[in-house]
């Protein structure tokens, strides 16, 4: 064989090796981001089925959809999401609610939104802490009733007594006192309600978080029987006083604990956050002249707790203020930041106040 043969073989061999080592690469790039796309579409967190409730408005594009989904961390990347709607060839999505969980496949989500599986007609969601006049107009929005309607029966006694004390024996006498504003609150438990007919009594509504309420209670009565507290309504009435003034934990189990010092220094509790419930009115700040008010609400005004509770709590308040952190602290002193500062004496309470009181007035 001559030189030039040689030479020519040895080139075909190179650009066979050439094109053999690219074709490799490609795929090899290719099986990665086939590996990768699929990965992208698996479950995000496969052991966490807690559902969560998920809107898509009317007119959202896949892309929308996608920023909403990743966003509620659903699933992985948006952008892979748009490419894999148009690979699995789905068109038009239902707007509506979902309860959609991370456990689900990228394929799943998009089944659900694309047929509209709504499981569930209307969706009441109550934050903790809220008062009876702010959840008066979300129950509205499921009955279609209006909120007037529905705060004027939330008041009357009598309703109150007839349609629910005897179902549920853990509504005592106490909320039916002189002065109460609304019987049933505190005892509406703050939680995401579904309802899967039509139509949606207020009945319907305040059965179901009365039933919540009892599940949640119950496993906590003998050690409210055991405690200072004695009843259900002091607990949750001080659950919900705690609740409006604190929503971390820790920061929930001392002011329970100056609290409890405070009743039994016989004290007042002059928690400013009952002055605002007395007023029926969110107030940012309290001024001196509205700690006055006449009201069994008002802790500046009676000693020890309200007449009733100021709130709809959560359980972490109920257990916050049947576990309080042991402290001497009599006093203190939340910032606008949400930083709460602790005190033994009035002294270094007042010492707290004046270095902090300016950043309230710049509110």
């Amino acid at each position: 064989m001559s030189n030039a043969d040689q030479n020519s073989k040895n080139r075909y061999r190179k650009k066979f090796i050439i094109i053999l080592s690219c074709f490799f690469v490609i795929a090899v790039l290719l099986g990665s981001g086939m590996a990768y796309f699929y990965h992208s579409m698996k479950p995000v967190q496969v052991s966490n089925k807690k559902e969560k409730l998920i809107t898509i408005p009317p007119g959202a594009t896949t892309q929308d959809i996608g920023k909403i989904l990743e966003k509620e961390g659903l699933i992985r990347h948006a952008w892979l999401f748009k490419y894999y709607v148009k690979y699995e060839h789905v068109n038009g999505f239902i707007a509506g609610s979902y309860f959609l969980s991370p456990s689900m496949t990228s394929r799943q989500i998009i089944s659900d939104i694309h047929q509209g599986r709504q499981k569930y007609k209307h969706v009441l969601v109550i934050p903790e802490g809220l008062w009876l006049k702010d959840i008066a107009p979300r129950i509205a929005q499921v009955t279609g009733e209006s909120s007037k309607h529905i705060l004027r029966l939330m008041s009357d006694k009598r309703y109150i007594k007839t349609h629910y004390m005897t179902k549920y024996p853990f509504l005592s006498q106490d909320i039916l006192r002189k002065g109460i504003k609304y019987p049933l609150e505190g005892y509406l438990f703050p939680a995401t309600y579904r309802f899967q007919k039509d139509k949606v009594t207020l009945d319907d509504v305040i059965n179901k978080m009365l039933s919540a309420s009892k599940t949640v209670y119950e496993p906590y009565i003998d050690q409210i029987k055991k405690s200072d507290l004695g009843s259900l309504h002091k607990a949750l009435t001080l659950a919900s006083v705690v609740e409006a003034e604190a929503g971390d934990y820790k920061a929930q189990q001392q002011i329970s604990s100056v609290f409890e010092n405070r009743i039994k220094k016989n004290m007042h509790l002059q928690s400013d956050v009952t002055v605002a419930y007395a007023y029926q009115d969110h107030l940012n700040r309290v001024f001196y002249h509205q700690l006055e008010i006449e009201s069994p609400y008002n802790t500046y005004h009676i000693k020890g707790l309200p007449i009733g509770p100021i709130n709809n709590p959560g359980e972490k308040s109920l257990k916050a203020v049947l576990n309080p952190i042991n402290t001497k602290a009599l006093f203190f002193y939340a910032r606008p930041n949400g930083q709460i500062l602790f005190a033994n004496s009035y002294k270094d309470h007042e010492a707290i106040v004046n270095k902090y009181k300016h950043e309230w007035e710049s509110q």
